[in-house]
């Protein structure tokens, strides 16, 4: 069992960033990946001297709070603290965030969707591709090709088959008001 708790540290440990730039960052990682969400939430609630360490510690208080580890389950809590995640550069969090949004608010959707995108990352492909899906829902065909080129040249296998929509019309009010918004990411 001690084994499989090491190894699960390891593996989660690339996820949630893989240099550790304080024994408060490992600490509050390590005690989070094992199940120990008590000694975690202690741990990740300290103060941090630098940013890896803060962003990475937000993203597990935010996992813990959405999913009740430790806590009671509070999706709002847990979104604060992947707002500040995401605010000091963790783009997990900033995908975390556009998924959220996606089916409410369309706008912070697409510029978080493209703050991960643009954030070099193993997500970045996936994040960029679902920046141009919600510009094709909402009719913004040219930017959307861009976005999906984006992403096809990180590697991500999209489903979208980009002829089908390029040089389709616009519908120019809110493709302006969208696009505006992304490319001041």
């Amino acid at each position: 069992m001690r084994l499989l708790r090491i190894v699960s540290f390891l593996l989660c440990s690339s996820m949630y960033g893989s240099s550790f730039a304080g024994e408060s960052h490992a600490r509050c990682l390590a005690m989070y990946v094992t199940g120990q969400y008590g000694e975690a939430l202690s741990a990740c609630s300290v103060e941090f001297s630098s940013t890896a360490d803060a962003q990475v510690a937000y993203y597990i208080l935010g996992e813990m709070h959405e999913y009740g580890r430790g806590l009671p389950a509070n999706l709002e809590q847990a979104m604060k603290y992947y707002e500040l995640s995401a605010e000091a550069g963790y783009p997990p969090a900033m995908l975390r965030i556009a998924n959220y949004y996606s089916d409410s608010e369309s706008e912070k959707a697409l510029n978080w969707y493209v703050k991960s995108g643009r954030a070099n990352w193993t997500g970045s492909g996936y994040s960029l591709s679902r920046a141009g899906d919600m510009l094709v829902e909402a009719g913004c065909y040219a930017k959307a090709v861009g976005y999906y080129l984006a992403s096809s040249a990180l590697g991500y296998k999209h489903e979208v088959d980009i002829s089908t929509i390029a040089g389709r019309p616009e519908s120019s009010a809110k493709c302006d008001e969208l696009i505006h918004e992304s490319d001041n990411q």
